[in-house]
């Protein structure tokens, strides 16, 4: 739904259950994530949250290329997210007044703020595409194990 707000496309209720229809991908995307996050940040919190960023954008990726593999989504979030886990973070950083009102209404704001918050992810992941279809295009297959 968000990447559907964020192209201006229209939102509908249906929208809501469009990650079952991958369920696969997204079931071993969750662990994927959840486990590399985890034995990262075992090294120290920093590396963990430093990841995290990296494969914060594999469920956009998975979301428009359904075909592509689990990790062939984490490992593209990866190299989309290079030079720019700063301009992320800052984007988050800039809801803590929110987040800090959402303390305040006891959790009743949540309903507002996690769409406008999902939908600016979004419009990031919207904005790294558009950079990226400048750049060289993502080959999952590289001929040399590469990526890119």
């Amino acid at each position: 739904m968000a990447l559907s707000a964020a192209r201006r496309q229209e939102v509908c209720t249906a929208q809501l259950f469009d990650g079952f229809k991958n369920y696969g991908s997204s079931l071993a995307l969750y662990l994927l994530i959840a486990i590399f996050t985890v034995l990262w940040t075992l090294l120290f919190v920093i590396p963990g949250i430093i990841k995290a960023y990296s494969y914060s954008m594999s469920w956009f990726i998975l979301a428009d290329n359904p075909q592509m593999g689990a990790n062939a989504a984490r490992k593209y979030s990866m190299q989309l997210m290079k030079g720019n886990k700063w301009r992320l973070f800052c984007l988050h950083f800039s809801f803590i007044g929110w987040l800090l009102l959402c303390i305040l209404t006891l959790g009743i704001l949540t309903f507002w703020i996690t769409p406008y918050m999902h939908t600016a992810e979004a419009m990031f992941y919207r904005d790294l595409m558009e950079k990226s279809a400048n750049a060289a295009p993502y080959s999952p297959a590289a001929p040399d194990g590469t990526i890119g």
